[in-house]
């Protein structure tokens, strides 16, 4: 470095040490900052720089603590790193860390529960549950791929978990904030908890590739499951019962911790048990929208004693296996579907033809683009059969030569055979040439 420049930094360094002696922190930051890429004042510069950020995290009148409280260990870091054994560029990372790990967590559960203001819960409990089920899947068949894949697979389902964890602590927050026994809130937002840390158990043996991995995954499956049964409302719980039945019927390969029957046994007792209050709010709106299909008080009464009904079939079906009884218990669910509201045909109708008029307009888009492509493969081919008449012209004209200078030297009878043969040679080649032209008019118009 020049002279010159270490000038320069000496001079900005003494500006910047008198902005923080006057108190102008703002000021001493816009000098200090740059600074401390200096080779000759950069661990000062840095040694201040995390004295001031340290302060403004731990100013009350600001609200970006975590990102001043980033910067103060990053600069404390630095200054440490020129000097190791130094005791006071110690003491200062330490306090500069100190609670770091812990602000970033708080701060990252705050966006969390700010992300779920206003959202339906069963929405994220749905989607976790289905993620949860996929790498279930995955984690009970053995793996067939080199090292590497299954360490690349493990890692992906390893962070899918992780997130799955994060859905947790919004529900934790809703809980705490909406049931009001203490008590009961409490027990419930404890086995919350004690679910994220099963599923970020069962994230970790999945990364180490435990190879019982999956009962870890199947009893995150089953939490989710389980708190999904209780936020979601009837019409979901009712979808979800008519797909167990059906797969206890058909006799499916289990997935998860429970049988098919004992699902769709959960699911119907979550409907009836949400129903009479669900009809309730879906009336009153029905009564000042007239736009949503009615709900009469006869089906809600015929609905609840389906209901009843449904549970004693389950049961029985559970008690007594048969294709007879699923059977029956999938009937009763598709009475209780047919008196449930629906939406009105006409909105089925405009939806309908909102997705027609897309799918037209891919098809439109799809049909140009396949011309377009056509045309350049048309154009290409052209070309490639323009090249290839004049190779067969040139090779015509170099075979007459041949032939000429040949003639000279031979009788008239192999004169006469040569001349068949040449005939025949290019009936051949003329052959192969149209050949080739169709090939390329089949390839330029074929719909991949």
């Amino acid at each position: 470095m020049a002279e010159g420049d270490k000038v320069s930094d000496g001079v900005l360094w003494n500006e910047g040490v008198d902005a923080y002696r006057d108190g102008d922190a703002a000021k001493a930051l816009s000098i200090l900052r740059p600074l401390m890429s200096s080779e000759t004042h950069g661990a000062r510069a840095a040694e201040v720089v995390a004295k001031l950020e340290y302060d403004a995290a731990h100013d009350l009148a600001k609200s970006n603590t975590l990102e001043h409280l980033e910067r103060a260990a990053a600069a404390a870091q630095q200054a440490l790193r020129s000097a190791p054994e130094d005791r006071r560029a110690n003491d200062n990372f330490t306090r500069a860390t100190d609670g770091l790990k812990e602000l970033r967590e708080t701060t990252r559960v705050n966006r969390l529960i700010e992300d779920a203001q206003g959202k339906d819960p069963s929405q994220a409990l749905r989607t976790a549950m289905d993620d949860a089920r996929r790498i279930l899947e995955r984690a009970k068949k053995p793996l067939k791929a080199g090292a590497a894949e299954k360490i690349s697979a493990a890692d992906a389902d390893e962070a899918k978990l992780k997130e799955i964890a994060d859905v947790w602590i919004p529900i934790k927050d809703l809980v705490s904030k909406n049931v009001t026994n203490a008590e009961e809130s409490a027990a419930f937002a404890a086995k919350l908890e004690e679910a994220r840390a099963a599923t970020l158990a069962a994230a970790k043996r999945l990364g180490d590739l435990d190879p019982h991995a999956s009962d870890s995954v199947a009893m995150t499956e089953d939490a989710l499951n389980g708190c999904y049964k209780i936020f979601a409302m009837p019409p979901e719980t009712l979808g979800e019962c008519l797909v167990s039945q059906s797969n206890s019927w058909a006799g499916a390969e289990r997935v998860t911790l429970r049988p098919w029957n004992e699902d769709a046994l959960g699911y119907a007792k979550s409907f009836r048990a949400k129903f009479d209050q669900w009809a309730e709010q879906y009336r009153q709106q029905a009564q000042a929208n007239t736009n949503m299909v009615p709900l009469s008080a006869e089906a809600c009464e015929k609905i609840r004693k389906l209901a009843e009904r449904l549970e004693t079939e389950q049961t029985e079906a559970i008690r007594d296996p048969s294709r007879e009884k699923d059977a029956k218990a999938l009937g009763t669910i598709r009475e209780i579907i047919s008196l449930m509201p629906v939406p009105p045909p006409q909105q089925n109708q405009q939806q309908q033809q909102q997705d027609q008029q897309q799918q037209q307009d891919q098809q439109q888009k799809q049909q140009q683009q396949r011309q377009k492509d056509n045309q350049q493969q048309q154009s290409k081919d052209d070309g490639q059969d323009r090249q290839q008449q004049d190779q067969q012209q040139d090779r015509q004209e170099q075979k007459k030569d041949e032939a000429a200078k040949e003639s000279e030297e031979k009788t008239p009878e192999e004169k006469e055979a040569e001349s068949i043969l040449r005939r025949i040679q290019e009936k051949s080649d003329e052959h192969e040439d149209a050949k080739r032209r169709a090939m390329g008019e089949r390839r330029a118009t074929r719909d991949w």
